[in-house]
C-alpha cells in the first residue's frame, strides 16, 4: 500500500490525539462546552470521558442529513387531522 504525504502512516496514526471532531457543525459548540466545565472545576478524569463521547457524537452527527424543518409528511397529517375534526 502506498502512503501518500497528506495521509498519516497507519502507525502514526493515535485516535486518542485525533481532534477531528472540532472540524464538524458541532465541534466549536463541544470545545466551548468542555471550556465552561474546566472552568467550573470538572475533574481532569470527567472533561476526558465528556470529550470522548461529545466528539463519537459529533462525528455520527456530521454523516447524518439533519432535518431542520417540518417535513411535508408531518404537515399533511396536521392538514388531515385538522379536517377531520
Amino acid at each position: 500500500m502506498r502512503v501518500l504525504p497528506s495521509q498519516p502512516a497507519m502507525g502514526d496514526y493515535d485516535p486518542l490525539l485525533d481532534k477531528s471532531y472540532r472540524d464538524t457543525a458541532l465541534g466549536s459548540d463541544v470545545v466551548a462546552w468542555l471550556a465552561w466545565l474546566e472552568l467550573g472545576g470538572a475533574a481532569p478524569r470527567t472533561l476526558d470521558q465528556y470529550e470522548r463521547e461529545s466528539e463519537a457524537n459529533a462525528l455520527q452527527i456530521r454523516r447524518l442529513k439533519l432535518d431542520t424543518g417540518k417535513s411535508s409528511s408531518s404537515a399533511a397529517r396536521a392538514t388531515r387531522t385538522a379536517s377531520s375534526r
